[in-house]
């Protein structure tokens, strides 16, 4: 969010974003851009856009399609080489993480694999960081009023105190051998919480538990041994949801390997194993659809399955970890 206020301060936000409508209104008609998206950017109510309600994905999306940034050479999907610090790969690694996180089958991670990528992401959040600082200076470079003056003035002295408090944060951090904090230390966005250690434990309760419910409910419906003859026999109707866009690449690989060697469910993730139990397994939605949260009084199993997946994409695109105590308890 810094990243893109350092281009587009919060003052001119708005004004940015009606520049660039047709342009996104043309994104929100392929469908890249969805209906609560849309609701973000451009309230219904006539209320400037509110910034701290922009997720991962939504300011991935206006920092590549509104800035003018130039993508890495991977392009702005795909993860960047490691060798490539530019803060637009930093951009793409963070998100890519993100999804990896959200898409993955278990909240476990192996030390030597936490290590890497707690090092990976906290460099493209640092590498962020000084980008936002340095076109935060650029703006004022040309200063001209006394005013200005103590802006930039103002600004580089916040800059020299945030390098000493992570000079000494990095310091702190050898003696105690932890991974060091991406942000400053005077920032409270990493601090810990009963809050956010409730936003953990909901990520373990959808991912492990929900991932390993829906796997058995999809066995109970057709068993490992069958899979692969029940997927072969709705190729035609899977093949023609992955040329809509519903199933990537990557899903289509699990489901039908390259190698010929039979689908792996264990490496079937959330949504995957929503859309098989949707699509070829002939339940009934429920009365709000496949894709909406379901009222509360439906226990059917069709909406227990899509509660399931909405509360994990609700906790995936939350702009924080945090979940008050109350609502933890209702989740």
């Amino acid at each position: 969010m810094k990243f893109l206020h350092s281009m587009h301060p919060e003052s001119t936000l708005q004004n940015a974003l009606n520049n660039n409508r047709p342009k996104l209104d043309g994104l929100r008609r392929k469908r890249v851009i969805f209906d609560e998206q849309w609701e973000k950017l451009f309230p219904s109510s006539g209320k400037p856009p509110d910034s701290k309600e922009f997720d991962i994905t939504l300011l991935h999306l206006l920092l590549r399609e509104v800035c003018h940034l130039s993508a890495p050479s991977t392009g702005w999907r795909k993860m960047p080489a490691d060798t490539d610090a530019s803060p637009e790969a930093s951009i793409v690694r963070i998100k890519c993480y993100r999804n990896e996180l959200c898409h993955s089958v278990s909240t476990g991670v192996p030390n030597d694999e936490f290590e890497d990528k707690w090092n990976k992401i906290s460099s493209s959040l640092e590498v962020l960081e000084v980008a936002a600082h340095r076109k935060k200076l650029q703006s004022l470079k040309s200063a001209t009023t006394d005013h200005e003056a103590q802006l930039v003035e103002e600004a580089l002295e916040q800059w020299r105190r945030e390098k000493e408090l992570e000079k000494i944060g990095k310091i702190m951090a050898g003696t105690a051998s932890s991974p060091v904090s991406p942000v400053s230390s005077g920032s409270s966005v990493l601090n810990v919480s009963e809050e956010k250690t409730n936003g953990t434990k909901l990520m373990r309760l959808l991912v492990d538990g929900g991932t390993h419910v829906l796997r058995n409910l999809l066995h109970s419906v057709y068993p490992t041994d069958k899979l692969q003859v029940v997927l072969n026999n709705n190729k035609a109707k899977l093949q023609l949801l992955r040329s809509r866009g519903v199933i990537f690449k990557n899903q289509w690989e699990m489901l039908f390997p390259a190698v010929g060697d039979p689908p792996d469910s264990k490496t079937f993730d959330i949504s995957l194993l929503h859309l098989l139990l949707r699509e070829i397994c002939h339940l009934t939605a429920p009365s709000t659809g496949w894709h909406n949260m379901p009222a509360e009084d439906d226990n059917s199993l069709g909406a227990n399955i899509t509660r399931i997946k909405c509360f994990r994409n609700e906790l995936c695109h939350n702009v924080s970890t945090e979940i008050p105590n109350a609502k933890f308890e209702d989740k």
